[in-house]
């Protein structure tokens, strides 16, 4: 599968993660996974998230309560039908981007479909990656690549993680990064 995620998305998931820089946030990763005829690539859009605002956190862990499961759910049947869950974001506040062994054990207990992702974000040092399945296992320490969904009168990219590099394929530049 493919990872595709809007600009809004992106934004929102790191706006939200820099609130506390003590202990860990996140929420869930929302949108479609889709199959092209043409060419028989399979891709995710992930346009939507939802805040985990109730969660079992610390500083080095994050887990979504049955609260927040319930909310989602709930969301998804409302507000959000026609989404659907493809993943989780979280953060590593003074840590590094990796997925823990509490973050695999959460990853393949409820994000155990190929699509599925997860992203992990160091606010503080400006980091992230997105975590995904392949060829059937999950490298805990191998981000892989993904596609920002451009807005359309803009080619400027959001992700400002000093262990990422964008490049606009359309003008085949390394695009300019936000502050």
């Amino acid at each position: 599968f493919y990872l595709v995620i809007t600009q809004e998305v992106l934004l929102k998931a790191s706006e939200h993660v820099c609130r506390n820089l003590r202990t860990e946030l996140g929420g869930f990763l929302l949108g479609n996974h889709y199959r092209c005829s043409a060419n028989d690539l399979n891709y995710v859009i992930i346009d939507q998230l939802s805040v985990a605002e109730m969660a079992e956190t610390t500083e080095v862990s994050f887990v979504p309560t049955q609260t927040s499961w319930g909310r989602l759910n709930s969301d998804l049947s409302g507000k959000l039908k026609g989404k659907h869950l493809l993943g989780w974001y979280h953060s590593h506040p003074g840590l590094d981007v990796f997925l823990s062994q509490y973050d695999l054990s959460l990853h393949k207990e409820r994000f155990n479909e190929p699509w599925m992702t997860a992203l992990v974000v160091e606010p503080e040092k400006h980091l992230g990656g997105f975590f995904c399945w392949r060829n059937g296992r999950l490298n805990p320490h191998m981000p892989v690549d993904f596609y920002e969904l451009m807005g359309h009168s803009n080619r400027n990219t959001v992700v400002a993680w000093n262990n990422h590099t964008g490049l606009d394929t359309a003008m085949n530049i390394q695009p300019y990064l936000c502050p």
